[in-house]
């Protein structure tokens, strides 16, 4: 699964249940980190009140939105490689090396 500081909310939850019961590798950068649940209450005045009612944890008990998720095979991304573009040429595409290191790790799995 790739993951990175986009991935989010329920994802992480996915995320992290597939890393602490070892069904597959997660590759990437480290996740956002949000793991809260809020309900908005609204009161008789017409204002309201945002109360975290829930916070998400991996199935290890790690807090997501304390710790997010730590994928176990890292690949960082600068926030340059991030960009939709090529810096250099924007007519060519940017190579992904989150994407091609997730290639081959499932390459490596069906060989």
């Amino acid at each position: 699964m790739l993951v990175n500081h986009g991935t989010a909310g329920a994802a992480e939850l996915v995320a992290g249940a597939i890393l602490d019961n070892k069904r597959g590798d997660l590759v990437g950068d480290r996740t956002f980190g949000e793991g809260a649940e809020q309900k908005t209450f609204t009161l008789p005045d017409g204002s309201a009140l945002m109360l975290t009612v829930a916070k998400y944890q991996s199935p290890s008990g790690k807090k997501i939105e304390d710790d997010a998720v730590t994928p176990n095979v890292v690949v960082n991304q600068s926030p340059e490689e991030a960009s939709a573009e090529n810096p250099t040429n924007p007519q060519e595409p940017r190579t992904d090396d989150q994407l091609n290191r997730a290639l081959q790790i499932l390459k490596q799995k069906n060989a």
